[in-house]
Parts: structure tokens; C-alpha cells; sequence
């Protein structure tokens, strides 16, 4: 008895398709709370951003450095901005790579809000691909003396 050999590549797309279902299966969605320090650029130089971002449980997910930047505000009451950075999961592997890109707005008095993407790229030449989102508040007032460092808190969900 002759095999068929269609019959064979058959089963083997069944099981290509039922590993790849299993692999997008165990993509799971993750979130909490978000909360560090946050520096508006001040004198010229850029700002930053540096905290955690912490699932339901408590537990870090992410550590997060980024940096602020000043764009040309549509108004002498606004100040507006760039966020760019990166978030750290705790591996020593180059990949995947995890980072942060966005906005943040604030009045003269420093209070003000942001909003960013949470990105990843898996290979060096791979597609960076938004996997979540991340929005809160800050409060980073000028000072006379020095600049102190003001705090940020909010939100972040992402497809991990």
C-alpha cells in the first residue's frame, strides 16, 4: 500500500498550527501601577524619569529609565514634552527589548500629566511593536533653590 504523502503534510500543518495557537495562547495581559521620580528639563538640559512598574500583586514587572525633553508649547501657559526611554525586566538578555515613548503636558506650576507606549522588539533587526500603554500624573514645581525632584504615579497595562 502506497502512503499519500498530502496526507502527511497535512498533519504536519495541523501540528504547526496547533504549536503556534499554544504560543499565542501564552501571551498574557499584565498591569498595575506605575510610580517614581520625575525631573522636568529645567536651565536647557533635558529631564527624566525613573521608577517601577509594579503588577496587581506588588511584584515589579519593569524598572523604568527615561528621558524627559522640552518641545515649542502652542502656549505661554503649557509646557510640553517628550518621554523616551527604556524598561529594564529584570533578564541580562539583549532581547527582547522593552521601551517607553510618549508625551507629558504641564502648567507653569509643574503639575501636568503624561501619556506613552510600551513597546518591544525581539532581534536587533526585528520590528519594535507596541504592546501596552501607560498614562498618570506628576508633580515636578520650579524651584529658586536647586531643583528638587518631583514624583509621578499612574497606570500601565500591557500584552506581555
Amino acid at each position: 500500500m502506497r502512503r499519500n504523502p498530502f496526507r502527511r503534510l497535512g498533519t504536519f500543518a495541523f501540528v504547526l498550527l496547533a504549536l503556534g495557537l499554544t504560543a499565542a495562547a501564552a501571551v498574557s495581559t499584565v498591569g498595575g501601577v506605575t510610580f517614581g521620580d520625575w525631573n522636568l528639563p529645567s536651565g536647557g538640559s533635558n529631564g527624566f524619569a525613573t521608577g517601577v512598574l509594579n503588577d496587581s500583586g506588588g511584584n515589579t514587572v519593569f524598572k523604568m529609565k527615561a528621558e524627559l525633553k522640552e518641545t515649542v508649547s502652542p502656549s505661554f501657559a503649557v509646557r510640553v514634552g517628550t518621554i523616551k526611554g527604556e524598561l529594564d525586566d529584570g533578564d541580562p538578555a539583549l532581547f527582547p527589548l522593552f521601551t517607553v515613548s510618549g508625551n507629558w503636558t504641564s502648567n507653569l506650576a509643574g503639575q501636568g500629566t503624561f501619556q506613552a507606549s510600551i513597546n518591544k522588539q525581539v532581534s536587533p533587526l526585528g520590528p519594535v511593536v507596541q504592546i501596552g500603554k501607560m498614562a498618570g500624573k506628576f508633580s515636578d514645581p520650579p524651584s529658586k533653590i536647586g531643583d528638587p525632584v518631583g514624583k509621578y504615579k499612574g497606570e500601565w497595562k500591557a500584552q506581555l
